[in-house]
């Protein structure tokens, strides 16, 4: 079991994170021909679990060794996932984006979460 969990680390891990962002893509191509064709909301539907299937590897990578406590009204916090909104970070590490994408996880958010870099 721990030889699973360490080809993950390194170059081995964005690889394998890369192959399977490709493959998502092509599956959210796939749909976009036979489902959006007949019904736009089916495919919106669709594409919100296929985005889900695409980020959720990256942030699990991201948390393998984090904590993260997240405090606050809890009622606030379900409606994050409800409500639209643009986040700004104000570093560009790339453990703030993970942070980020860890919380609108937490909230319910990360398959309709998207992330500009400049």
């Amino acid at each position: 079991m721990g030889t699973i969990l360490s080809t993950l680390d390194g170059s081995t891990g964005m690889l394998s994170l890369m192959v399977h962002g490709v493959i998502m893509n092509i599956i959210q191509l796939m749909a976009y021909g036979l489902v959006a064709p007949f019904s736009r909301d089916a495919f919106r539907r669709l594409n919100w679990y296929i985005c889900y299937l695409t980020w959720a590897p990256l942030v699990a990578w991201g948390e393998m060794s984090t904590k993260l406590i997240m405090h606050g009204d809890p009622t606030a916090w379900a409606k994050l996932a409800r409500d639209r909104a643009i986040v700004l970070s104000n570093h560009i590490a790339g453990m703030d984006w993970l942070m980020m994408w860890a919380v609108t996880e937490r909230t319910g958010g990360l398959p309709a979460c998207k992330a500009l870099l400049k």
